[in-house]
C-alpha cells in the first residue's frame, strides 16, 4: 500500500455551506442547488444541505443531530431535504421533545417506524408537518410535567398553558392550506400522504386537549383522504387492504388510522368507515391464519377482526334504527335505545348477518390459538410482554362483546367471571412492567391499552372483588389511551357500581348476589353539558321478571367537588 506523503497546507477558514456528502469526503463544494454538480457528475448521491439556524441552542442542535440517525428508506415521500429548520428556541425546544419523548410514547408498546421514520423525515421538507410535530411536542411536555402544568392552569388558566401549542397548530393548518392550494393534479398521493400526516398529529393534539369531538372531526378527514386513494390502497366498496407481513411506511398509516376508526365507535360513532381485510388473495370471507411469524402480523389481524366485529355490531344498529321506539326519545336515550335493541333481533331473519357472526367466532378462536403457538414456539421474551398482554386483552374484549351480543339476559356475564379475574392479572402486570421503567413511564399514547378491557370487566362483572379491582387499576393508569382516560372512566364506572349494587337487598358478597332486575344491560355515562363538573349516567334494562320490555331512567351525580 503507498503511504501518501505528508503536505502542510495553508490555513484557510472552514466553510459548513457546503453539501453533507462533499463536507464528509472534505472535498470543496460547488454549492448547486437541489444537488450539487460535483455530486451528480461522479455519480455519488448528494445529500443536501444543512441552512445554519438562527438560533444555536442546545435543544435546537440536539433536534438536528436526532434527526441525522433517520436513514432514508424506500418511500415515495422522501426526496432529498429542502425546507431549512429555520426554528425559535421555544419552536426547536418542543421539536427537540417531540423527536425525545413524544414519538417514543405515542406509539405505545407496539414500535413503529411510521413514528420512529417517517414523520421525522417528512419535517424536515414539509412545514406543515414540521409545525404540527411541534405543537404536538409543546403539548406532550406540558401534560408530561403534571406538577407544572397544575399550577399553570391554576394561575394562567387552560387557555394560557395551550397557547404555545395552538399557535403552532394555527401554522401548521396555514402550511397545510398552502400545500393543497398548489396541488394542481387530482389524486396527488404525496400531497395526500401528508394532510393524512397532519391529520393524524392533529389528532394526537386534539386528544391531549382533552377535546374528543375534535379529534374525531379531524380523524373524519383522514379517512375521507385515505378512501381517495384509489385501488392501491382500497378494494371495492371503500374496503382496505392491510398487508399483514409488511411494514412499509404507507401501510402503517393506513394500519394507524383503521385503529382510530374502530375505537371511535367506543365514544359515539356507529359502525368503522373502512371494511378492513387482509390483503393476499380473493377470499370470501374472513380468515386468520393459524399461526403467527411476528407480534406485528398477530396485531394487524387482531385490528382486522376487531374492526370486523364492530362492523358487524353497526349493522345491527342500522336494522334497528329503522324501527321506531314507542315514544319519541331524544338523541342520547335513542343511542342507548337502539344499543340495547339490537340484544332482542332474532338473526333467524337475517341468514347473511347469521353466518357472518359464526365466521367472526372462529377466526377469534383461530385467533386464539395461533397467539399461543407462537408464544410456546418463541418463548415469552421480557420486551415482547407487554405487547402480548395487550393483545390478549384486545381479544378479550372482542370476545365478551360477540359471545354477548345476542341475550338481553345479565346473569349470563357471571359465566366470565375466570375471565374477568384473568383481565385483572393481565392489567396488574402490564402496570407493573410500566413501573419498572421508573420515570419513562408514558403520559399518552395514541391506541387504547388495558383501560377498554378494564372498563368492561368493571362494567360487566357483578363480583365486587374483581369489579372494585378492575376500577382500581383504572385510576391508577398514568397513561392516557388515546380516548380513554382511566381516571374519569373510573368515576364513571364507580357511579355504575353504586347504582346496581344500590338496587339490592343485600350486602353483595359476590355475583348472585346482584339479581337481574337489579342489572343494566346498557349504560351511557357522560358529562353533565350544564352542570360543571357533574356527570349524567343513563340506563337501560330488560324486564325480565314481568313482561320483558325495554326500560331505560337517568341519574346525575357530581364528579368534581364543587
Amino acid at each position: 500500500m503507498t503511504i501518501p506523503k505528508v503536505r502542510i497546507r495553508a490555513k484557510k477558514p472552514k466553510t459548513k455551506s457546503g453539501c453533507k456528502t462533499c463536507r464528509i469526503r472534505r472535498i470543496k463544494c460547488d454549492e448547486d442547488k437541489p444537488s450539487c454538480r460535483r455530486c451528480s457528475s461522479t455519480g455519488r448521491h448528494c445529500d443536501g444541505y444543512e441552512a445554519p439556524a438562527p438560533v444555536r441552542d442546545s435543544s435546537q442542535t440536539f433536534a438536528r443531530e436526532t434527526m441525522l440517525h433517520f436513514n432514508d428508506n424506500a418511500c415515495s415521500l422522501i426526496h432529498t431535504p429542502t425546507t431549512a429548520l429555520n426554528l425559535t428556541v421555544d419552536e426547536a425546544s418542543g421539536f427537540a421533545f417531540f423527536l425525545a419523548k413524544t414519538v417514543v410514547e405515542i406509539q405505545g408498546v407496539f414500535r413503529s417506524s411510521l413514528w420512529e421514520q417517517l414523520v421525522l423525515q417528512i419535517s424536515q421538507q414539509e412545514p406543515a408537518i414540521l409545525h404540527a410535530a411541534i405543537a404536538v411536542g409543546i403539548v406532550h411536555r406540558d401534560q408530561s410535567d403534571t406538577q407544572a402544568a397544575r399550577r399553570s392552569a391554576f394561575y394562567h388558566g387552560l387557555d394560557k398553558r395551550q397557547s404555545a401549542g395552538l399557535k403552532q397548530y394555527v401554522k401548521a393548518i396555514g402550511f397545510l392550506r398552502t400545500m393543497i392550494d398548489g396541488v394542481h393534479e387530482v389524486g396527488d398521493e404525496r400531497a395526500n400522504d401528508i394532510a393524512m400526516m397532519c391529520c393524524l398529529l392533529f389528532v394526537c393534539l386534539e386528544l391531549l386537549w382533552g377535546k374528543q369531538m375534535s379529534a374525531l372531526n379531524h380523524l373524519g378527514t383522514g379517512l375521507k383522504i385515505l378512501t381517495s386513494r384509489g385501488p392501491s390502497t382500497l378494494g371495492k366498496r371503500s374496503t382496505l387492504m392491510l398487508k399483514p407481513k409488511s411494514e412499509d411506511l404507507v401501510d402503517q398509516l393506513s394500519g394507524a388510522f383503521a385503529r382510530l376508526d374502530f375505537e371511535s365507535t367506543m365514544f359515539g360513532q356507529r359502525s368503522p368507515h373502512l371494511h378492513v381485510m387482509p390483503s393476499g388473495p380473493a377470499n370470501q370471507h374472513l380468515y386468520v391464519p393459524s399461526s403467527f411469524e411476528t407480534i406485528f402480523e398477530a396485531r394487524r389481524y387482531m385490528d382486522i377482526l376487531s374492526s370486523a366485529m364492530l362492523r358487524f355490531r353497526g349493522q345491527l344498529l342500522e336494522i334497528v334504527s329503522q324501527s321506531a321506539p314507542e315514544a319519541p326519545l331524544d338523541p342520547l336515550f335513542r343511542y342507548l335505545w337502539d344499543h340495547a335493541s339490537i340484544r332482542s333481533i332474532d338473526l333467524a331473519d337475517y341468514p347473511s348477518l347469521f353466518s357472518e357472526l359464526g365466521i367472526l367466532r372462529d377466526n377469534l378462536a383461530v385467533w386464539s390459538s395461533a397467539l399461543e403457538a407462537f408464544k410456546v414456539t418463541r418463548g415469552t421474551r421480557r420486551g415482547e410482554l407487554p405487547s402480548l398482554i395487550l393483545l390478549e386483552l384486545q381479544h378479550f374484549y372482542a370476545h365478551f362483546l360477540l359471545s354477548t351480543c345476542q341475550t338481553t339476559k345479565e346473569m349470563i356475564c357471571d359465566n366470565f367471571n375466570d375471565l374477568f379475574d384473568k383481565v385483572i392479572q393481565l392489567a396488574r402486570q402490564y402496570l407493573e412492567l410500566q413501573s419498572a421503567e421508573g420515570n419513562n413511564i408514558p403520559v399518552f399514547a395514541l391506541d387504547s391499552g388495558i383501560i377498554p378491557s378494564l372498563y368492561l370487566t368493571a362494567y360487566k362483572c357483578r363480583c365486587p372483588r374483581i369489579r372494585r379491582e378492575a376500577i382500581s387499576l383504572m385510576a391508577q393508569a398514568p397513561c392516557q389511551e388515546g380516548m380513554w382516560d382511566g381516571k374519569v372512566v373510573a368515576k364513571f364506572m364507580t357511579q355504575v357500581t353504586e347504582l346496581e349494587e344500590g338496587r339490592t337487598n343485600t350486602f353483595v358478597l359476590k355475583s348472585s348476589d346482584i339479581m337481574e332486575e337489579a342489572r343494566c344491560s346498557d349504560a351511557l355515562v357522560l358529562f353533565h353539558s350544564e352542570r360543571v363538573g357533574w356527570g349524567r349516567l343513563l340506563c337501560a334494562r330488560y324486564c325480565h321478571e314481568s313482561d320483558g320490555r325495554l326500560v331505560m331512567w337517568e341519574k346525575q351525580f357530581q364528579l368534581l367537588a364543587e
